[in-house]
C-alpha cells in the first residue's frame, strides 16, 4: 500500500486559517527533516569515496526532496496571501495592522519605533440609561388619639 495525498476542503472562519496553515507547514517541514538527514550523510560519503552512481542517485533524491519542499512552501505562501493577508485592512502609512487571532482575540502587527497601532474594537456601545430607583415601601404607623 503506497501513501498518497488526499485533498481536503475545509470551510472555516477566516481567522482560523492560521491554525490549519500551521499544521500544513509542520507536516511539510517534518517530512523534509525526515528525508534529508538520511540523504546528506550518504551523499557526502559517496562523494568522498568517489562512487559516481550512488552520488548521482543521492543527489537526485536530494533534488526531489528540495523540489517537494519548495512546492509545499509555495502552496503555503499562496494560502497565506489568499486567506490571511487578504483579510487585513488597507495599509496606512505609519500604522500597524490589527487582526483577529485564531482564539478570537485581537492581535497587532507593527514595526516598533516606526509604526503605531490603535486597537479598534468596533463601534462604541450605546450607554445604558441609569435604572430608576425603586420606591421605598412606606411603613404604616399607628397614631394614638
Amino acid at each position: 500500500m503506497e501513501p498518497r495525498d488526499i485533498e481536503i476542503i475545509l470551510k472555516i472562519k477566516n481567522f482560523k486559517a492560521g491554525k490549519f496553515l500551521r499544521l500544513y507547514a509542520e507536516d511539510t517541514l517534518v517530512e523534509f527533516q525526515n528525508n534529508h538527514p538520511k540523504i546528506v550523510p550518504h551523499l557526502l560519503h559517496s562523494l568522498k569515496i568517489g562512487d559516481p552512481r550512488q552520488s548521482l542517485k543521492l543527489a537526485t533524491q536530494m533534488e526531489e526532496s528540495l523540489e517537494s519542499l519548495l512546492e509545499s512552501i509555495r502552496n503555503l505562501k499562496e494560502a497565506i496571501e489568499t486567506y490571511m493577508v487578504s483579510e487585513l485592512l488597507e495599509k496606512e502609512e505609519g500604522k500597524g495592522d490589527q487582526f483577529i487571532t485564531p482564539e478570537g482575540g485581537i492581535g497587532v502587527s507593527f514595526v516598533e519605533g516606526e509604526e503605531s497601532v490603535t486597537i479598534d474594537q468596533g463601534g462604541e456601545k450605546p450607554k445604558k440609561k441609569p435604572r430608576k430607583k425603586r420606591a421605598t415601601k412606606k411603613k404604616t404607623t399607628k397614631k394614638e388619639e
